[in-house]
């Protein structure tokens, strides 16, 4: 009935993309946000929904990708999800582009040096694969950082997760 009064409403038609893929309804969902994004070129929010879903319900890697390139692209905002959500599509999911992996979370940290998520995501992701060097290198920046922002609880488990790499 909103979408009614106001079609321009892109809150509405993000709450139907979001209706719509807890109904299963994927498609639907990808038309409602397609739409929103279309309404506001530069929220991210859309396409970043868009990706998810491609990924994660619909396994479209190739449109999981370039949609969330499309959020950090048109984004006026920082858009860290979409560079999370990358990660977690070439390190799971999206076989042939393994590799991409730890790369997309570099590009992320030269974009967003003081997220300590994509620190520790880095960080983490390199202790999972056996690379403790890096996995240190990354744990330390993102120790730093919580230091700097004054995160203790943070700090007490970034400075727990060194004193265990081997």
């Amino acid at each position: 009935a909103n979408l009614e009064k106001n079609p321009k409403d892109v809150q509405q038609w993000l709450w139907l993309g979001v209706l719509r893929k807890h109904a299963e309804d994927y498609e639907g969902a990808l038309l409602a946000w397609r739409f929103a994004a279309l309404l506001v070129p530069t929220n991210p929010a859309p396409l970043v929904s868009i990706a998810n879903t491609e990924h994660y319900y619909l396994k479209h890697y190739q449109a999981s990708e370039t949609a969330f390139r499309q959020a950090i692209a048109v984004s006026t905002v920082p858009v860290p999800e979409a560079y999370l959500g990358l990660h977690e599509l070439y390190r799971y999911s999206y076989e042939e582009k393994v590799p991409l992996a730890d790369d997309i979370l570099k590009e992320a940290i030269a974009n967003y040096p003081s997220n300590i998520q994509l620190l520790v995501t880095l960080a983490a992701y390199y202790r999972d694969t056996k690379d403790v060097a890096n996995a240190r290198v990354y744990f330390q920046k993102a120790l730093a950082e919580a230091k700097s922002q004054n995160q203790t609880v943070l700090v007490s488990s970034l400075e727990a997760d060194i004193a265990v790499l081997q």
